[in-house]
């Protein structure tokens, strides 16, 4: 499990390496093109339930940390996806690969 944490307070959020790796790609797009934006997504009932939507700008401070030291390959479908997700006004909605690879809609309203 990797984290991603977020702003000065140091707020971590643990998330599968794979995951987390393909997140990196998508923000770093973002914020390379001077735009801010929330990133989103779903808890699992193991973690409460819920949803997290954190604000990502280029003055937010941000680390990724990955537990495995390999980088994974890419799934390139996976990161369009994304993309196309985070020009609307939810932002970035993190979905799982699984998703992204069958191009299986967000449900109205999840987020």
């Amino acid at each position: 499990m990797g984290t991603l944490v977020h702003g000065y307070g140091g707020a971590g959020f643990e998330i599968d390496d794979r995951k987390l790796s393909h997140i990196k790609v998508v923000v770093s797009l973002k914020l390379d093109r001077g735009e801010s934006f929330y990133l989103s997504w779903v808890l699992p009932p193991t973690d409460g339930s819920g949803r997290v939507s954190l604000w990502m700008s280029r003055d937010t401070p941000l680390q990724f940390r990955f537990s495995e030291r390999e980088r994974p390959t890419f799934n390139r479908r996976w990161i369009e996806y994304m993309m196309s997700t985070s020009f609307g006004p939810r932002g970035l909605i993190v979905v799982d690969e699984d998703d992204a690879n069958v191009g299986t809609p967000m449900p109205v309203g999840l987020l």
